[in-house]
C-alpha cells in the first residue's frame, strides 16, 4: 500500500529490524510481541486489501455498464469506502498496539529511526493511498 514507511513496512513480516531493536534496547519478549502483532495484522491485511480491490472492481463494472444505475454505483462507492476504512483501521490498530508495547519513550526513539513514519496521513503513517483510477470510458 502507498503508506510510506508505515507499520506495513517497519512492522513487516519480522517486526522491528533486529539492529533497530538492539539499538532501542528492546527485550526479546517485546521484540517477539511486536513481531507477532505485525504478523497477525499483516495476515489480516491480505484479506482486507483483497476486499478493497474487489469493491473497486465492482464499481468499475457498474460504471462500465451502458446505462449506469446511479444508486447502485453509490452503493459500490460506499463499499469501497468501508473497505478502505478497514485497511486503515488495521494499520492504525497495529501502530497503536506496537506503541503500547514499546511505551512512549521507546516509541519516540523508534519514530526517530523511521522519519517517514510520522508524516501526514492516518495515524501519522505517511500519505494515504491515492484514489483508484477512473474507469475507462
Amino acid at each position: 500500500m502507498g503508506m510510506g514507511m508505515g507499520m506495513h513496512h517497519f512492522g513487516g513480516p519480522m517486526g522491528i529490524p533486529p539492529p533497530v531493536a538492539a539499538k532501542l534496547g528492546l527485550s526479546a519478549e517485546v521484540t517477539k510481541q511486536v513481531r507477532d502483532a505485525s504478523l497477525d495484522a499483516n495476515e489480516q491485511l491480505i484479506t482486507l486489501e483483497a476486499d478493497l480491490k474487489r469493491a473497486q472492481l465492482e464499481l468499475e463494472r457498474t460504471l462500465a455498464e451502458a446505462k449506469v444505475d446511479e444508486s447502485k454505483a453509490m452503493l459500490k462507492l460506499e463499499a469501497i469506502t468501508k473497505a478502505e476504512l478497514a485497511v486503515r483501521k488495521n494499520r492504525v490498530g497495529l501502530m497503536l498496539k506496537v506503541r503500547k508495547l514499546l511505551g512512549q519513550e521507546t516509541w519516540e526513539k523508534l519514530q526517530a529511526e523511521f522519519p517517514m513514519m510520522h508524516g501526514p496521513g492516518p495515524g501519522g503513517m505517511g500519505p494515504p493511498p491515492p484514489p483508484p483510477p477512473p474507469p475507462a470510458k
